[in-house]
């Protein structure tokens, strides 16, 4: 089995055509949206431009959890070793504020990585980046390696919200960058065992807090969580779309069941998309919860935001909680909150239930010994 997986640290979903933009086209997004499944409903989960870690790389929350305890999280692809699953890495170098971080690795022993361990390769820009995953995978299909997981990590977006014109001219790249690999898969790759997964860490750039510290309640807004999940699976009938809830936590065990690995491989805290992607019946989450830090935090149901300050906001947050109305209520201008005070009560019952559970809380010990997460290898030039 082989994968593909291509993340941008930032890019809205709502600067995508096929995610309702109508002034900045993105055909090669079209495209793969067409032949793929697009996923309406996924959320980032933390929004903490210092954040150690990622989700993406651990299956696990990193929201609520302090900076000391993310970075006690095994990666992914420690999952892979001894597995005979070759993994590599590339990333594109980036001087943003806010980048989403790597997975922490160890000093390599040696300059050459033993196989099945991951490689990293670092790119200076978008087009760079696309050039060198191909000719990775042209190396492996050359060497008839039979599983394999290729990673793209570019920057998306450098420019915060802005005009029509400025955000047609953001994503261009993007959308040619997604253009060129869709390309390679659909012509040099054999598609019954492939999986494309594009997604992006977070949305719009955004100030997370105040000058004095306090919490900045726009850090939880829609054009910040709300990212684009693009899946394409081999040997599935694609083109469709789906309103479940999701979130990066989900893409570890996706990985994990495509590539024939148990799910307890990794104690992650996600749930594979696979089958709500093969079956529109399938159930999903009916909750989300994401935060910037401790400063502020918030949930979601596919009918509603809330958003409240979190145990690190200043003592000049208010301490009430604001809830919008979604879909309708797309830039969270109508706070509904005193209207609906029984849902409210709900959601910050479980959202403060979910904060608690996760605060500082380590991850499970790996079911074998085998993964070691400090023999993965440095980055490489």
């Amino acid at each position: 089995m082989k994968a593909v997986v291509l993340t941008f640290d930032r890019l809205p979903a709502y600067w995508l055509s096929c995610y309702g933009n109508p002034s900045a086209p993105t055909p090669n997004c079209d495209a793969l949206a067409a032949q793929s499944i697009v996923f309406d409903e996924h959320f980032t989960e933390n929004v903490d431009s210092s954040a150690r870690n990622h989700a993406w790389w651990t299956g696990c929350y990193q929201f609520p959890r302090s900076h000391d305890a993310q970075l006690h999280f095994p990666n992914v692809f420690s999952a892979f070793q001894g597995h005979q699953i070759e993994t590599a890495l590339f990333v594109e170098k980036s001087d943003q504020d806010g980048s989403i971080p790597l997975p922490a690795f160890s000093t390599a022993s040696s300059a050459e990585p033993k196989r099945s361990s991951v490689r990293i390769f670092e790119a200076a820009t978008t087009c760079e980046l696309i050039a060198g995953g191909i000719d990775c995978i042209n190396g492996w299909q050359g060497e008839n390696v039979a599983s394999w997981l290729l990673w793209l990590k570019a920057s998306g977006i450098t420019v915060p919200s802005a005009s029509s014109q400025l955000i047609s001219e953001a994503t261009q790249p993007v959308d040619e960058s997604i253009g060129r690999l869709w390309q390679f898969l659909s012509n040099e790759v054999e598609h019954d065992d492939l999986l494309l997964v594009v997604t992006a860490g977070r949305g719009a750039d955004g100030s997370f807090s105040t000058a004095d510290g306090n919490a900045d309640r726009s850090a939880i807004r829609d054009s910040i969580l709300h990212v684009p999940l693009f899946l394409y699976l081999g040997g599935v009938e694609m083109g469709g779309r789906r309103s479940e809830l999701t979130q990066p936590v989900d893409l570890v065990p996706t990985l994990l069941e495509w590539l024939g690995m148990d799910s307890n491989t990794l104690p992650n805290e996600g749930h594979s998309v696979l089958t709500c992607a093969r079956s529109k019946a399938h159930p999903g989450r009916g909750q989300l919860f994401f935060g910037d830090g401790l400063r502020t935090i918030g949930t979601a149901t596919e009918d509603c935001l809330l958003r409240m300050p979190g145990q690190n906001a200043g003592p000049a947050v208010s301490r009430d909680p604001e809830m919008f109305i979604k879909p309708d209520d797309r830039f969270e201008i109508h706070d509904v909150a005193r209207q609906e005070p029984d849902i409210v009560d709900e959601l910050v019952r479980t959202l403060t239930d979910f904060v608690e559970e996760h605060h500082d809380s380590s991850p499970v010990p790996f079911n074998t010994t085998e993964h070691d997460p400090t023999s993965m290898n440095e980055p490489t030039e």
